[in-house]
């Protein structure tokens, strides 16, 4: 009995941290929305905030599914285990596909996002491009052409859904 109620508290922390963070970040990208220009200084701003958006749902999921594995004897693979249990060890776009792929199945909602799609391949290059915002190297680290961002755009927008997703098929199967 006391491990079910410590892990239980355990995996409510978990989730309120992801109900706060998740909500602060949105509030973030919402005030940027507000204001939402062509300008190269914008968009480079739009991938910083979106990808820390990911990454902070990503790393609240990863908190709620290491209490999960406690608790259900549901398969997952042995990536998605590694990630879950020692993300530093995978780059962004791998930590955010395996978390995604995890939470999916412990918590079994359905349907699961398709990593298979050009959205993906956008996604993980809008990841990769706030990486080299993050840390540029040169000017071309900072540039976006029209294109580019039109890209970027829609990879992140893709996997924000499949995030947002998660959480309304969770709430639709568990929620009161």
């Amino acid at each position: 009995m006391k491990k079910r109620t410590r892990l239980q508290n355990r995996f409510e922390s978990a989730f309120v941290n992801y109900l706060k963070l998740t909500a602060m970040l949105q509030d973030d990208l919402a005030a940027m929305l507000v204001s939402e220009s062509s300008a190269l200084h914008w968009r480079r701003n739009f991938v910083r905030v979106s990808v820390a958006l990911l990454e902070g749902h990503a790393h609240c999921l990863r908190q709620m599914c290491v209490v999960a594995l406690e608790c259900s004897a549901l398969a997952i693979s042995a990536m998605e285990r590694k990630v879950i249990l020692y993300e530093g060890s995978f780059d962004a776009s791998s930590r955010l596909k395996l978390t995604l792929r995890a939470a999916y199945k412990l918590f079994a909602v359905q349907p699961a996002p398709s990593f298979k799609s050009a959205d993906w391949g956008a996604a993980q290059r809008a990841v990769r491009k706030r990486n080299r915002l993050m840390h540029p190297k040169t000017f071309r680290d900072l540039g976006m052409a029209d294109t580019t961002w039109r890209m970027h755009r829609r990879g992140i927008i893709w996997l924000m859904k499949q995030f947002f997703d998660f959480l309304s098929l969770s709430q639709a199967k568990y929620g009161s």
